[in-house]
């Protein structure tokens, strides 16, 4: 962590928005953004699937 900040750059820092835009721009990004959809959704079933049926 402490090497981070030795060797960030102030000028390059862009807030969390830029991370889609990077990703979007990328060769990989339609795929990792899908994986990331999916990974998601797939989260999101389990959690409804485990609340609907735990027991307690």
């Amino acid at each position: 962590m402490l090497t981070a900040v030795v060797n960030s750059d102030p000028d390059r820092a862009r807030g969390l928005d830029a991370a889609p835009h990077t990703s979007r721009e990328q060769a990989y990004g339609l795929i990792l953004r899908t994986l990331l959809a999916l990974g998601i959704a797939v989260f999101a079933l389990c959690c409804l699937v485990q609340a609907r049926y735990r027991k307690g």
